[in-house]
């Protein structure tokens, strides 16, 4: 078994049993403790998996990582992502941005584009492109959260109701194997539920590491995407949901 089938079937253990213990986990795939470990780490290192006493279990599904961390957190990706993103968006087209760290990466990305008109509750990604002259953006009302500086509440809602756009650039905390797009915030989904329903075509900028995570408030499911950019090909179950659901993988360009 290759390292990262023996990865997946580790993290299919864990969701099966909600726990993984090192020893029992060298035994059922015969490999050594070393091995496991060596796997558990870089599992945990991806954030699918979390230590804690007598072994690993999966994260919280109530509580995301802390904004700063995920600021900074797997940065290279995600500046590759928002490079892809902005190649596919064309000129003149108008474009919903949800909340979200990889979503502020996009809005840097985007500055050089043309004609394009942003609606976003994301306050950072507005603050990113409202100085520039060739986009139009505009931001919408309500309580701005502290901790990640995003609208929500419903002036957002009504307010992104006014708009058909051509896309909606969604980003997620959480995609889970059936192709269940998930986050933590119920307020910040709304939303991004709003803009996903007032779009003609959605694309999902998520890095690997939100493939198989958990989260509690669904946003929405494959079905609705038209596309997902990613830094890394995705498992083979999930290439599979992928197919079944007609969306596109969009791999950046430094994968």
């Amino acid at each position: 078994m290759k390292s990262s089938e023996r990865r997946e079937a580790i993290l299919d253990h864990v969701r099966r049993r909600g726990v993984g213990v090192v020893e029992t986990l060298a035994k059922e795939f015969d490999v050594s403790t070393q091995t496991v470990r060596r796997d558990i780490a870089e599992l945990c290192e991806a954030e699918l998996l979390v230590r804690h006493h007598g072994g690993v279990g999966l994260p919280s599904s109530v509580i995301n990582t802390d904004y700063a961390l995920r600021k900074i957190s797997h940065l290279e990706e995600k500046e590759a992502i928002g490079r892809a993103v902005a190649e596919y968006l064309p000129d003149n087209s108008s474009v919903f941005m949800t909340i979200g760290t990889t979503m502020e990466v996009v809005a840097r990305k985007l500055v050089d584009r043309d004609g394009l008109r942003v609606i976003t509750n994301n306050l950072h990604a507005a603050t990113v492109l409202h100085t520039r002259p060739n986009i139009d953006t505009l931001v919408a009302g309500g309580n701005i959260r502290h901790h990640n500086g995003g609208i929500v509440g419903t002036a957002a809602l009504d307010f992104v109701e006014q708009f058909r756009a051509d896309f909606a650039i969604v980003g997620v905390g959480a995609i889970d194997i059936d192709g269940t797009l998930l986050d933590y915030d119920y307020n910040e989904t709304m939303v991004a539920q709003t803009m996903m329903r007032n779009a003609r075509r959605v694309v999902v900028a998520a890095d690997h590491t939100k493939f198989g995570r958990t989260a509690s408030v669904k946003i929405g499911n494959m079905s609705d995407v038209t596309a997902i950019f990613t830094d890394s090909m995705p498992a083979p179950a999930m290439q599979n949901v992928l197919a079944d659901c007609s969306v596109e993988i969009m791999l950046s360009q430094d994968h």
